[in-house]
């Protein structure tokens, strides 16, 4: 890959962080590095000056690794189950103080935001930014007290990123701290009503300054906020675990001492991709067996707790409304239905994690891609294929609905 423009660093991000040593030994991102391969590539890197992260910040709690093993499902071959392992790295919370974040968005990506933080002597920490291009600006906006940023360069609504990999951010910084506010690069109303209902603050930066800086009193932030996106974040870490434990106590989940029978589908047909071609056909089955059809981007957030804390079985095509299995109670079942040429362990994993029983359905696309499963790799594009449920994978997805909890 050659970098023409430094932006491009960013947009093939993944790419490059396959590629190229941009890392330090932390996993953040190396300006030294990223400038030297800058230089190489023929384009000119910013001057700027740097401080060492372990120099200005205050380590307030850390993380052990973590590893676990996920059985694959059976009867279903998808090119997700071959990592089976679950590693995550050591993780730092930390403290900063008088520290300026120079927010700057990136107009070839919609949500891929550019971020830089810099201490009082307008030196940008290394490791503590996002992007290829830092400059410092004055800031326009002050934040007294103390800030928990609890984003990534993933500055979008989805809320799969939200509650697997923001809020458990938010959950550590509260246990360890006290801020006064939670922050988001953009808050929107589910957001809002999540952190309202656990009786947090939470602010959007962007309507503050959509490209220039917010000086902050004090900072907490977690290292995996940096370097590039984890989803999940720090999957299956005591933290994570405790954090979704807190939110469905909050949320009086698992206490009814009835046994949940809804059974709901979810509905993506209003979706930019992975929609189901044949969806009458399919909705007409389901319906008449007595399933729930809903798109959950049709409710708030307290309507979404609603329907399914009261659900035994979720089942869907890979998507964000697969994240309401954390408001189902414990030994629920998660039939996720796959595109062959796309997906992600997100789904698989988080349902182990949070006491469910795993299945997966694997479904051709509309293009009828071709995919050996023991060679495929991941491409993004491929999420915007629609699916085809033919008949025998319908009559799967009715039997495993029709399954009693294990």
């Amino acid at each position: 890959m050659t970098i023409a423009d430094p932006r491009a660093l960013l947009n093939d991000f993944h790419d490059s962080r396959n590629r190229f040593n941009i890392f330090t030994h932390e996993r953040l991102l190396d300006y030294r590095k990223i400038a030297q391969l800058l230089e190489k590539q023929g384009s000119q890197p910013l001057p700027v000056e740097l401080i060492e992260l372990s120099d200005t910040a205050d380590t307030i709690d850390t993380i052990a690794p973590f590893e676990a093993e996920f059985p694959a499902p059976d009867h279903a071959k998808h090119y997700t189950f071959k990592r089976r392992m679950v590693r995550t790295r050591p993780l730092a919370l930390y403290r900063l103080r008088d520290v300026t974040l120079r927010i700057a968005r990136n107009a070839q990506r919609r949500w891929r935001i550019e971020f830089y933080l810099f201490d009082k002597q307008k030196r940008l920490i290394n490791g503590l930014f996002f992007g290829a291009r830092p400059q410092w600006v004055e800031p326009t906006v002050s934040l007294p007290g103390t800030t928990a940023f609890i984003d990534d360069f993933f500055a979008g609504t989805n809320i799969s990123h939200l509650l697997f990999d923001k809020y458990p951010r938010a959950y550590w910084a509260g246990e360890k701290t006290s801020p006064d506010r939670y922050a988001l690069f953009k808050s929107h109303s589910y957001a809002e009503a999540l952190y309202a209902r656990c009786g947090d603050t939470l602010i959007g930066l962007l309507p503050l300054v959509s490209d220039g800086g917010i000086h902050f009193e004090e900072l907490i932030l977690c290292q995996n906020s940096f370097g590039g996106l984890i989803h999940p974040g720090h999957a299956g870490s005591a933290i994570h675990r405790a954090a979704w434990h807190s939110l469905r106590a909050a949320l009086g989940i698992g206490q009814s001492q009835r046994q949940p029978e809804k059974r709901i589908f979810i509905d993506r047909q209003s979706a930019k991709g992975r929609r189901v071609k044949n969806w009458n056909t399919i909705a007409q089955r389901m319906e008449n067996a007595g399933i729930l059809l809903t798109d959950p981007g049709q409710h708030d957030f307290e309507a979404q707790v609603d329907i399914f804390k009261n659900c035994r079985v979720i089942a869907g095509v890979h998507g964000a409304g697969l994240t309401n299995m954390i408001f189902m109670p414990p030994g629920g079942t998660v039939i996720e239905i796959l595109p062959a040429c796309y997906g992600t362990q997100t789904y698989w994993w988080m349902a182990h994690l949070l006491g469910h029983d795993y299945r997966a359905i694997v479904v051709d696309d509309d293009a009828n891609t071709q995919v050996d499963p023991d060679r495929w790799t991941h491409d993004n594009l491929f999420g915007r294929h629609d699916v085809i449920m033919h008949s025998a994978q319908a009559d799967r997805l009715m039997r495993l609905v029709d399954r009693k909890p294990l």
